[in-house]
C-alpha cells in the first residue's frame, strides 16, 4: 500500500490480483476512498514494490513501480482527469538490488534507493 495527500486530495495505491489499484477521496475530513484508476502490472515472479513521489517545485504527484527480478522501473505523472500517465518505462537498472524509496527534494530531483547506492533521477517535464 503507498499514500499521498496532493491538491486537496487523498490518494490510496493497494496491489491486488488485478493490478495496482489506485483511489481517491476529496474530502480530507472523511476519508472515502473511490477508484480511480487501475494499473496493469508485468508479469513477474515478485510482486512490484511501488511507492508516490511528490515533487514540490512543479506541484506533479508520481507512482513509481519497480520489478523484481527484471529490475524494471516504471513512472507515472498523475495528468488530472486523465488519471496516473506514464512517462518512463525504463530496464537499465538491470545491475541494481533495488529497494524501492523514491525522495523528491525541493529542486525535483528523485533519490532512487538501494543497499549500497543512491542515484538521483532529475524529470524534465516539457508541454508540448
Amino acid at each position: 500500500m503507498a499514500f499521498a495527500a496532493h491538491e486537496q486530495r487523498n490518494y490510496l495505491a493497494v496491489l491486488t490480483a488485478s493490478g495496482i489499484q489506485v483511489y481517491s477521496a476529496g474530502d480530507t475530513s472523511i476519508l472515502q476512498f473511490e477508484l480511480e484508476q487501475v494499473l496493469h502490472l508485468e508479469l513477474s515472479e515478485q510482486p512490484p514494490q511501488f511507492c508516490f513521489a511528490k515533487l514540490e517545485k512543479s506541484k506533479d504527484l508520481l507512482l513509481a513501480l519497480s520489478y523484481e527480478p527484471l529490475k524494471s522501473l516504471h513512472i507515472y505523472q498523475h495528468q488530472g482527469v486523465a488519471g496516473f500517465v506514464p512517462i518512463l518505462a525504463s530496464n537499465t537498472l538491470q545491475t541494481l538490488p533495488l529497494k524501492l524509496q523514491l525522495t523528491a527534494t525541493r529542486d525535483n530531483e528523485l533519490a532512487l534507493v538501494n543497499g549500497e547506492d543512491i542515484y538521483v533521477l532529475v524529470p524534465q517535464f516539457t508541454k508540448l
